[in-house]
Parts: C-alpha cells; sequence; structure tokens
C-alpha cells in the first residue's frame, strides 16, 4: 500500500476551526472532496483516479466500521495494487465473521464469511485480507478473464500457488468456490 494521508474528518475540520457552512462552500468549490457522510480529503490531483479516490473512500470508511471488519474483495485488490474495474469502487467491500449474512448499506458492502488468522494481514493500520484471500474471493465473484487477470497480477506480484490452494481449501462450500 503506499503512503497515504489520512482523511479529514469533520470533527476535525471544526476542531481546526472550519464552520458547516466554510465547509459546505469549499465542497461546492471543489477546494474539499466529499469522500463520506462525515470524510473529507484536500485535492492533490490524484483524487481525479477512480483507483486513488476508492483508496481514499477505504481509509476514510475503516475507521467507522466494526471492530472485526477486515477490508476485502476489490477494496483490498485496491490496497493491494491488483487490477480493479471501475465499475465495481462504489462501495468499500469487507468481511466479518461475526455476522450471518451480508449487507449493503451506504458506502459499505459487508461480507459474511469465516476469516482464518492466515488469511488478514496489516497494510499500515488497515486489516485486510490476504493477497491470497483477495485473489480467491475475486475468484468466487467476478467475471472469469477479470478474475484471471487479478491471479496473474498476484502471482506476478509473489503470490505462490501454494497460498491459493490453502486458501481454495479453507474456502470449500462457499459460493463461487466450485
Amino acid at each position: 500500500m503506499k503512503p497515504h494521508r489520512s482523511p479529514s474528518f469533520t470533527h476535525q475540520l471544526v476542531a481546526e476551526g472550519y464552520s458547516p457552512d466554510e465547509l459546505s462552500r469549499l465542497r461546492r468549490q471543489g477546494t474539499l472532496i466529499h469522500l463520506r457522510r462525515g470524510a473529507y480529503d484536500w485535492p492533490d490531483g490524484g483524487d481525479r483516479d477512480v483507483v486513488e479516490r476508492h483508496r481514499r473512500l477505504v481509509l476514510a470508511t475503516v475507521p467507522l466500521s466494526a471492530a472485526d471488519a477486515v477490508v476485502s474483495h476489490e477494496s483490498a485488490a485496491v490496497l493491494h495494487g491488483l487490477p480493479v474495474w471501475a465499475d465495481q469502487l462504489n462501495r468499500v467491500q469487507v468481511t466479518r465473521s461475526g455476522i450471518t449474512s451480508g449487507k449493503c448499506r451506504g458506502y459499505l458492502h459487508h461480507h459474511a464469511a469465516p476469516l482464518s488468522a492466515s488469511e488478514v494481514v496489516e497494510l499500515g493500520t488497515v486489516r485486510v485480507t490476504s493477497v491470497a484471500r483477495t485473489v480467491v474471493d475475486l475468484g468466487r465473484s467476478l467475471p472469469f478473464d477479470q478474475a484471471v487477470a487479478v491471479g496473474d497480477a498476484a502471482l506476478r506480484a509473489g503470490c505462490r500457488p501454494g497460498q491459493l490452494t490453502s486458501v481454495l481449501d479453507l474456502s470449500r462450500g462457499r459460493p463461487g468456490v466450485a
């Protein structure tokens, strides 16, 4: 994951002296980027790139998510530097072991699935599914050609076939594994 600036939250900006009216004006002028409710970032040119914008949305969403939430699927692919498609970056995707069914709400898509400790890594302060788990999750949900592209990129980046096999073994019985 490349170095990043943390998003600014409303309470931080207010503590710095910005009024809610000023924040609205700065948003309208394009001086301040609205990432999600209560989270902003300052433009630096990278905000026009859909992948960079999603990375910023992930960083703005994780602090507000449940403690057991682990960034997964396309959101994890963004943080790992794997290929993604712009039409799949409208929500931050997380996986939670502690829920029984998935749900989408606002900017967040919760997936319900067990996660072993070996399938979770930390990138900076963000808990993310490992590259192998990310590849398997995307392989279960993406069209074939996109899943192959993600798998190829992961292998070129150093993911070993044995890691993918181990995650596949743990994923038996989940939708899309067959």
